[in-house]
């Protein structure tokens, strides 16, 4: 019980947090349409000739950046009277965003010289005056990220931690009465019918791309009109970037309300609760309408590692996957019902693998069972995270039968596991050739190059805008990261040639690259390992093991760890054969 109240408490604790952030997003919206309402409205004062008295430009130098500030105080006569002030513009304090508080002072001492200074006066309280009225796009563009970032954050968790508050209390009557059986306590896992992620993500993602888009539209439309077509200032292409980012949420919100519209409510009826470690998680994925694949169902079941690390602006959450085995369904369950679909899950869950933790928090595991299939239009695909616990049942020698399920499964070929895994095999004078060529996974590549492009264009506008230094650094060396992983996803390709007593393994940009010989009376075995991750689905390689425990790659970017280790044991096979 003493973990329950803990994590009641977490989601009182959240709540009181997020309300910090939510304020800094919302006072920062007001600071941003207070600034441009007022620089707006100055627009339409009186302009009048003044007088300079002192114009001085301040420094202040920090750990890492130095900010300035334009301090001027000026003398002018309204109806006879005389006025004096010391506004600048209508942004308050020292910054280092891009080189305006510099270039007020410039200006106003050039104009000094020339006599033509000139302010703008309000005429019904003619001693409130400003030199420079128009809107800093560019800080505007600044209190933005705050009111997204802080804004979104603070709102989010405030909503999460509320409805959390009430959720906890339910499951803590749940885990009085079964203290044994943590599956029996979350109401999405108790009667064994697991609704799918599909509808929450579509809400996700509509909620965030409204809250987003209604700031950053209107921001980004008085941007466009007043500060870059009329004034052509630069910092208002700072301002345009969030509506831009905004189409491209736009985009993922519907694509997500067209695919729930076109598939509906999936559920998961699970066999048995919970998923066993040492044994079998099995049950039926239910579609309410009926699903037409192109290629087949795949089925997959993945052990994730959910964590965070880091805190404050360091704070990031990984998922790694850690476990995942998977099935190619070639038809399903009621293939001559054209009303609704029914896919077979039936999976052997390792001894050694650790179960789902009902309260992941910031360290957790989640199981999950997702399906896909490629289909006319928006492809297919479903998830559900599901209960997987040690129980007096689980075996360390559990061995699955899955009769069941083999007459929907396809059959893959040793030609089908090649043309699969998007590679090739060609018979040569004296053995076998495999070719793992570049760009086998455009798609990935693309959204790589998309990331690549946006992260760049963001390192840029830093280092054009002035930003601490310390940013455009850190930026620039994940930059360099994935430039390097677009290299690979573009452009690395291998040749592994299988010839009488050698193998000979020659990677590199398009296949150019010293070529390693191996004698293959020093190979040990052809092991297959993780390489990387996007998203949930995971890449893997095919490696040799010399009998010095020397790992040589042959070719990476396998997708799905069944098909790389088949593939596995055929190169192993051809390397060992006579």
């Amino acid at each position: 019980m003493s973990r329950g109240k803990s994590s009641f408490g977490q989601k009182v604790f959240l709540a009181l947090f997020a309300l910090p952030f939510a304020g800094v997003g919302v006072g920062m919206l007001w600071l941003a349409i207070n600034t441009v309402t007022q620089s707006r409205r100055a627009s339409e004062w009186e302009e009048m000739p003044c007088e300079i008295l002192s114009v001085d430009l301040q420094s202040s130098r920090g750990s890492d950046s130095t900010t300035y500030k334009c301090v001027a105080r000026y003398a002018y006569h309204y109806n006879g009277k005389r006025y004096e002030s010391d506004r600048v513009s209508f942004s308050k304090g020292a910054d280092n965003i891009g080189s305006f508080q510099r270039d007020c002072c410039n200006t106003i001492r050039s104009e000094k010289k020339r006599g033509t200074n000139v302010c703008r006066v309000n005429p019904e309280m003619p001693w409130e005056a400003v030199l420079f009225p128009a809107v800093r796009w560019g800080m505007i563009g600044f209190y933005m990220i705050f009111v997204l970032t802080f804004g979104g954050v603070g709102f989010g968790m405030l909503i999460f931690g509320v409805l959390g508050i009430k959720t906890k209390k339910k499951e803590d009557l749940d885990r009085l009465a079964n203290p044994d059986q943590p599956w029996q306590w979350k109401p999405a896992w108790r009667d064994g019918i697991i609704k799918a992620s599909d509808k929450v993500g579509m809400y996700a993602a509509t909620g965030f791309a409204l809250f987003w888009n209604a700031i950053s539209f209107p921001i980004g439309f008085m941007a466009f009109t007043d500060g870059y077509l009329k004034q052509g200032e630069k910092g208002a292409l700072v301002a345009l970037l969030f509506p831009f980012v905004g189409v491209f949420m736009i985009v993922w919100a519907v694509y997500a309300i067209l695919k729930y519209r076109k598939y509906g409510a999936t559920t998961l009826q699970l066999a048995s609760v919970p998923g066993i470690v040492g044994g079998k998680l099995g049950g039926i994925i239910h579609v309410p309408v009926h699903v037409v694949p192109e290629t087949g169902f795949s089925v997959t079941l993945q052990c994730i590692h959910h964590y965070v690390t880091g805190s404050g602006k360091h704070r990031n959450t990984h998922n790694d996957v850690v476990w995942e085995d998977s099935r190619q369904l070639s038809t399903e369950l009621l293939a001559t019902d054209y009303s609704r679909t029914a896919l077979p899950v039936l999976f052997a869950i390792p001894f050694d693998v650790q179960e789902s933790s009902p309260d992941v928090g910031n360290d957790g595991i989640i199981w999950r069972v997702e399906a896909k299939a490629k289909t006319r239009g928006i492809d297919f695909s479903t998830k559900f995270d599901v209960p997987v616990f040690r129980t007096a049942e689980s075996r360390k020698d559990f061995v699955l039968d899955d009769a069941s399920v083999k007459d929907y499964e396809a059959e893959v070929s040793p030609e089908d596991l090649i043309a699969k895994l998007k590679l090739s095999v060609e018979s040569t004078h004296h053995g076998l050739l495999y070719r793992f060529p570049a760009a086998r996974h455009p798609g990935h590549a693309l959204g790589l190059t998309l990331f690549f492009v946006g992260w760049t264009a963001a390192v840029v506008a830093m280092l054009k805008f002035g930003a601490p230094t310390i940013f455009p650094v850190i930026f620039g060396l994940i930059d360099g990261l994935v430039f390097w992983g677009l290299l690979d996803a573009w452009l690395i390709s291998s040749r592994v040639a299988i010839d009488g007593r050698v193998i000979t393994v020659t990677r590199g940009v398009l296949g150019i690259a010293p070529a390693k010989i191996i004698q293959r009376k020093d190979v040990e075995d052809v092991v297959t390992t993780k390489t990387s991750q996007s998203g949930q689905t995971v890449f893997y390689a095919v490696k040799l093991l010399t009998d010095t425990g020397k790992h040589i790659m042959l070719g990476n970017g396998l997708v799905g760890r069944k098909d790389a280790e088949d593939l596995a044991v055929r190169i192993k096979a051809d390397v060992f054969s006579e």
